[in-house]
């Protein structure tokens, strides 16, 4: 069997295909690793839109009071940010079971006591 691997490696086609699809396949998945992401961008842009106008509103806007604030903490996030990706932000209705940190800490410090 070695034997016959050997006189097939020692000709000259086989050895210069060999060596082409290796040179290939270190090419290709050098250069285009990024088709593999299926993420864009540019996706999360659209939905900001709407907190950066309001941001600049704003800062050109004079300095307002404590009441206009705390007027518009009251139907959203923040003064600026409003309900933009409120539904995208964790809180305890969307989590589900998930662990509090304060669960971990205490399961870690019941295994390091035992």
């Amino acid at each position: 069997m070695k034997m016959t691997l050997s006189k097939v490696l020692n000709i000259r086609p086989v050895r210069f295909l060999i060596v082409a699809f290796i040179g290939a396949l270190l090419l290709f998945s050098n250069a285009f690793p990024t088709l593999a992401a299926t993420s864009s961008p540019t996706k999360g842009e659209d939905q900001l839109k709407q907190v950066e106008e309001r941001s600049e509103q704003v800062l050109k806007s004079n300095p307002r009071s404590m009441e206009e604030v705390q007027a518009d903490t009251e139907n959203g996030l923040n003064e600026v940010q409003g309900e933009a990706n409120k539904n995208k932000m964790k809180n305890p209705m969307n989590t589900g079971n998930a662990t509090s940190i304060e669960e971990i800490i205490q399961d870690k410090l019941e295994n390091v006591v035992e």
